[in-house]
């Protein structure tokens, strides 16, 4: 499959997409477009036929703090290198934003059973020298609608 990695043009239907064809739940329309937008950049697998068949999303101060989220690969497109490329691209972005002498914290949450992918990539399962475990709870909105 011919594909390209472009930057910052994912969309809410992208996204909504490839949640979907992966077996998960939509995301509210408004929150994502939130996120999309508080994003420091995304970045999309496209084919040749302008069909999006992977995503990646970047967050963090873009100084020191960088975290990769919601690394999507239509089912039907794994195992042809697209993961690894958005994860690619997205470490050599990062590494264009710092100065030369600086260095930074990636950080990311791994899919259960997707840990290995990523060590492949460079990242090591926490803790991990000076680090501790990964660390996720889950809120709920509390605002009055």
């Amino acid at each position: 499959m011919n594909y390209s990695i472009l930057e910052n043009r994912l969309t809410i239907v992208d996204v909504q997409t490839l949640r979907l064809v992966s077996g998960m739940e939509p995301l509210q329309s408004a929150l994502l477009k939130r996120a999309l937008s508080a994003s420091l950049f995304t970045l999309s697998a496209v084919t040749d036929e302008d069909e999006t068949v992977g995503m990646l999303r970047v967050a963090g101060d873009g100084a020191y703090i960088f975290v990769i989220a919601d690394l999507l690969v239509r089912p039907d497109a794994r195992g042809e290198g697209i993961g690894s490329a958005l994860v690619n691209a997205a470490l050599d972005r990062m590494c264009a934003m710092l100065p030369s002498s600086a260095w930074s914290t990636v950080t990311l949450v791994a899919a259960e059973g997707k840990e290995s992918f990523y060590e492949r990539l460079g990242f090591h399962t926490l803790p991990h020298g000076a680090a501790g475990h990964g660390m996720q709870t889950f809120i709920h909105g509390c605002s009055p609608q």
